[in-house]
């Protein structure tokens, strides 16, 4: 088997292939031991993460462009399930794609009862609306440019000045007339500078950026817009599930750090990066299914003690070889051994993000 023939048969029928593969493996549903969030049916995270990718792919990948020209960039559109850890979804479009062009996405995997939790770059009225007639819920901040009414029109800079902070049912958008529950929550003043500061900095970036007044003021509160209901959840938890997004942003980051989705050849055609990316994605699959998720529920049933996603990952990419000569071994002892002391959370007073999920999941099962 030489090197160049079976580069020459890496071409659109093979990614399509992998693409089918990841697919197929999408599909598969996971019920794990713990019951997270059990007022919802599941609690979905979109959210996306940018890839850089070889500059000769800016024809197909067109990506941000500076005064050297256009960077070729890609971007991956993925769906979690926080309750069964599992993704649902992921797609690959050039980074010109916004996330406001990816809102709908989130349409064709709803089912009813189901949480949304996604940040400001996907908030459409259209979509929130379609979210809630078909029975879900979704939790997201506050666009500060949008119409709220109620008798009458809502002044919130005006009402927060007055209330310093807010949970009430209002209606949202001119034409949607969207009924929402508009929570509002002051943050430390540090918080609101830092806030001020970046936007201030965008700003500077961006000319075509013209915050006013008014957009600098509500920096100084969390505002979100959500429909679960206020006898589920009080503003705070509100506040502190919508935290509980981050989580996202560990898994893009083992991605990056661990399992190498952004490291190719610059030789590399288009063809073969796509399926570098696509058989990178069905491994990170595999991973979470086969070992993350069961090895987690164990070391916390029998060990109490909380399995880092960062730190597994690690492990698994530069110690692979080890775990079947342990497994072949049978010595199980000795494998707890290791993802005890190198791949759960240090003890420290400051929680950790499994145990503001366990919260939460507590939070949802003691309300509903």
């Amino acid at each position: 088997v030489s090197k160049q023939a079976v580069a020459k048969r890496i071409g659109k029928s093979w990614v399509e292939f992998l693409k089918q593969i990841l697919a197929h493996i999408l599909c598969r549903r996971f019920d794990l031991a713990e019951p997270l969030f059990s007022a919802f049916t599941r609690v979905l995270l979109h959210d996306s993460s940018v890839l850089p990718l070889p500059k000769k792919l800016a024809v197909y990948y067109p990506g941000a462009g500076n005064q050297n020209g256009r960077n070729a960039q890609a971007k991956i559109q993925a769906i979690l399930d926080m309750k069964s850890r599992s993704y649902l979804y992921f797609s690959l479009t050039p980074y010109t794609r916004n996330d406001q062009t990816a809102a709908p996405y989130i349409l064709d995997l709803l089912e009813k009862g189901d949480l949304v939790i996604r940040d400001l770059g996907y908030f459409a009225l259209q979509i929130l609306a379609r979210i809630s007639h078909a029975g879900a819920f979704f939790i997201s901040r506050f666009h500060h440019g949008c119409y709220l009414h109620d008798d009458g029109p809502i002044h919130l800079p005006s009402l927060l000045q007055k209330k310093g902070s807010l949970d009430r049912w209002v209606h949202i958008g001119c034409s949607e007339k969207l009924r929402v529950r508009l929570v509002a929550l002051p943050v430390p003043l540090q918080i609101a500078e830092k806030r001020r500061r970046a936007l201030r900095q965008r700003q500077n970036r961006d000319r075509r950026l013209n915050p006013g007044r008014e957009q600098f003021f509500l920096l100084g509160w969390s505002i979100f817009v959500t429909n679960v209901p206020d006898e589920v959840w009080n503003a705070d938890q509100i506040a502190e599930i919508y935290r509980l997004r981050w989580g996202i942003e560990i898994i893009f980051k083992t991605w990056k750090s661990h399992f190498g989705i952004t490291s190719y050849s610059n030789s590399a055609s288009r063809h073969q990066i796509e399926s570098l990316i696509y058989t990178r994605l069905i491994l990170i699959l595999l991973f979470h299914e086969t070992m993350y998720n069961p090895l987690r529920t164990r070391i916390d049933r029998e060990f109490a003690r909380k399995l880092s996603l960062l730190k597994l990952s690690a492990f698994f990419v530069n110690y692979r070889w080890l775990i079947p000569v342990i497994a072949q071994s049978g010595n199980r002892a000795l494998l707890d051994d290791i993802l005890i002391n190198f791949c759960t959370y240090d003890r420290r007073k400051r929680p950790n993000y499994e145990d503001l999920l366990e919260a939460a999941g507590r939070c949802g099962r003691e309300l509903s």
